[in-house]
């Protein structure tokens, strides 16, 4: 599904539920997710490497991790090239389809889900509201 995976969280959860229940791969098209230095980035903050990080500074292509207490920062650019996210996030949907996954264990609907209803809330407590269908069709 192209991002965001829906207009609020209640649709969300439909799609999420008529995915499983029909045994549909549902996954949010957020490419940049894919890209190599968040796979480097998960295994930092996995193995505890760096200690507690109190700062992180990322831009399109590059990012800067600096370990709590100070110390060395751990910095890493990637090569700009147009849309270069798309063949990780492919790679990433076609090993979890072959491997019978419904969804990535790198963004699981539920944190899709937990989004948009953080998003809700803000809606909510700004007093925004989305127009019903019928209100946008007139």
């Amino acid at each position: 599904m192209e991002k965001p995976l829906a207009l609020d969280a209640s649709e969300a959860a439909r799609i999420a539920e008529l995915a499983s229940a029909r045994g549909l791969f549902c996954a949010e098209a957020l490419w940049t997710l894919y890209l190599p230095k968040f796979d480097v980035v998960r295994q930092f903050l996995e193995s505890g490497v760096l200690g507690d990080i109190h700062t992180v500074l990322a831009e399109p292509g590059d990012l800067a991790l600096t370990p709590s207490g100070g110390g060395t920062t751990l910095a890493y650019t990637e090569p700009r090239t147009a849309h270069e996210g798309l063949q990780f996030e492919a790679a990433e949907v076609a090993q979890c389809v072959s491997d019978g996954q419904l969804q990535t264990p790198l963004r699981p609907l539920a944190d899709s889900l937990t989004m948009l209803q953080a998003k809700d809330e803000l809606r909510r407590t700004a007093g925004i509201r989305r127009p019903t269908a019928g209100e946008a069709a007139r």
